[in-house]
Order: structure tokens, then sequence, then C-alpha cells
């Protein structure tokens, strides 16, 4: 974590592929504020354990990718974050500032995120020869599961 306590990291990533989620990633001493930001904001969400030499962030497996209204949700946990720590720089992994994003900024961002999230896995399925998700939502509408 870098030494400036005037800056936060904070920032979403794409999931593993297939699984339809956006990861968040934030230093570990704010994981029980963003959880609670996420319950508050009712996106169901999940830890995830990862191994790395870099620094030590937290990560939050947030499922928004499947529910209408999840990504807009999602961007009011960011906002939320980023007035209750004004005055701190919020940054990505590559620096880029992202406090002074706005409402639509964030929506913007996460958009893309999920666009790049289902390009990953519809590539996933079709190098493991599954169907596409429109596939396999008609056949469990036609069987009546």
């Amino acid at each position: 974590m870098s030494a400036d306590t005037d800056v936060i990291v904070f920032y979403p990533s794409l999931g593993h592929a297939g699984d339809g989620d956006l990861n968040l990633r934030f230093p570990i001493e704010y994981g029980d504020e963003i959880r609670a930001l996420l319950d508050e904001q009712g996106i169901d969400h999940g830890g995830i354990l990862e191994h790395s030499a870099g620094h030590e962030l937290a990560i939050e497996a947030v499922h928004v990718l499947t529910n209408a209204g999840s990504l807009a949700s999602l961007a009011l946990v960011f906002k939320a974050f980023f007035h209750r720590h004004d005055g701190k720089k919020v940054v990505t992994k590559d620096g880029e500032e992202i406090s002074g994003y706005s409402r639509k900024q964030v929506e913007e961002m996460l958009e893309t995120l999920r666009k790049d999230q289902e390009l990953r896995d519809a590539e996933t399925r079709r190098v493991l020869g599954r169907p596409p998700v429109d596939d396999v939502a008609e056949d469990r509408t036609s069987s009546g599961s």
C-alpha cells in the first residue's frame, strides 16, 4: 500500500472468466465499510482470496452483471465511499483519480467493464464448447425449470 495516507487505491476489475461478476479491489482496512455499503444497496457480494506479490488489497466479488439496475446501485456505493473520504484521493491501480468522478462517469466506467466481462464470458463459453447464455436461458424456460 502507498505510504501516502491521503491516497486510497479502490477500483473495479473484471471477474474470473465465466462468473459474470466484477471484483472490487481496495485496502483491507476499508473492508467492513465497503461490505456495509454493498449491503445497503442490496448488492450480492462475497470475498475472494488472491495471492500476489503486489499491494495487499482486499477483493470483493460483486454480482451485478445479471441484475438490471445493479450497476447503478454499485455506482452509488462508489459515490458514498468517495463522499465519506472527501479530502482523500481515490485512485485506480494505474493512479487515475476517480474520487472526482460524477455518478454518470462511474456508471460509464462500470458499463465498460460489464461489456468487457460479457465478452470474456462469451469467449470462455465458446472455447469450452458451451452454449451462449441466451440458449441456456431458453432451454431452462422450455423445460419448465
